[in-house]
């Protein structure tokens, strides 16, 4: 363990006023990278289904819900605090 201790810490330390970012300030800067990496991951496992699906899937599902003439929601009851 004390090896690898020694190959990681760096041989002089930088001096705080030299420092660009503190630990708080990089950490808030690589968050958003890991997260949009993984926006990336979910876009292509989608592309991969959509691609497997076969063209006259993507397009019926598109129809289905973009064009059909009857709204989604009245499918559902509603409900009204009132009655």
């Amino acid at each position: 363990m004390h090896i690898i201790a020694k190959l990681i810490e760096p041989r002089t330390q930088i001096d705080e006023s030299k420092k660009r970012f503190n630990n708080r300030a990089l950490l808030a800067l690589i968050v958003p990278i890991i997260e949009q990496f993984l926006v990336l991951l979910v876009g292509i496992a989608d592309s991969l289904m959509a691609s497997s699906a076969g063209k006259e899937a993507v397009s019926d599902t598109f129809a289905y819900i973009f064009i059909s003439p009857a709204p989604l929601c009245h499918a559902w009851p509603t409900f009204s605090p009132m009655a």
